[in-house]
């Protein structure tokens, strides 16, 4: 349980760090969470957002991240064709209905 509890705490420090220097401007993040400015201020100082308003912020996060995630695919599939790491498109579909007898 303590485990749990020293990884929650993690979490809240992460997500203080992404409110900081994320994207998502304040007035955006006061919408999502439905809370004033001045409520907010005091929750961030004290560290004590509700479980809920954790969940908010945390999906908040996790969108950005799987963004950045997609964008560095994207990247590395780019440098894959400069590079000339590629397949004809044909000839992979005819050699996968031809493995899987479709």
């Amino acid at each position: 349980m303590y485990d749990i509890i020293l990884k929650y705490e993690s979490v809240l420090g992460k997500l203080g760090v992404f409110i900081e220097k994320g994207p998502y401007k304040l007035d955006y993040i006061l919408d999502k969470l439905q809370i004033s400015r001045s409520s907010f201020y005091h929750k961030r100082k004290n560290n004590n957002f509700s479980i809920e308003e954790v969940k908010v912020l945390a999906r908040l996060y996790d969108d950005i991240d799987a963004t950045t995630r997609l964008q560095l695919q994207i990247d590395e599939g780019l440098k894959d064709i400069k590079s000339g790491r590629v397949q004809d498109f044909d000839k992979v579909i005819a050699e996968t209905r031809a493995k899987y007898g479709l």
